[in-house]
């Protein structure tokens, strides 16, 4: 049984990103795991919804790249990679996630960065 020091991490992926209904700035990044039974919903805003449904849809020429492509082309220039991303704590609907990044000079070594708290409702 876990702890408060020892998780049970479930593997998900993004599957969709929907606009809230009666919302301009309102989204939802829908999270589920590989066999779909289990989902979770995360609060986004426009400006991050935009790349995430646009790689889901695999679209890659743009007119001009967006910050998130920017950010994505330094660090594999850098040599880096993005290893995981874990939704750490889900309180006062609120989540609290940590991303996990590798480098070429460590590849076995993983560096964490927290992101900012995103709401969520169930």
């Amino acid at each position: 049984m876990p702890t408060a020091t020892q998780h049970e991490f479930l593997d998900m992926c993004v599957t969709d990103v929907r606009r809230v209904r009666d919302s301009a700035r309102d989204y939802i990044v829908l999270l589920a795991d590989p066999g779909g039974t289990r989902r979770l919903p995360i609060w986004i805003r426009r400006d991050e919804a935009r790349p995430i449904a646009l790689r889901l849809l695999q679209v890659d020429a743009l007119p001009r790249p967006l910050t998130h492509d920017l950010a994505a082309r330094m660090v594999d220039a850098l040599g880096g990679g993005l290893r995981e991303v874990r939704i750490d704590r889900l309180t006062d609907q609120t989540a609290t996630r940590s991303s996990f990044w590798t480098a070429q000079r460590a590849p076995s070594r993983w560096t964490p960065a927290q992101a900012m708290p995103s709401p969520w409702r169930s």
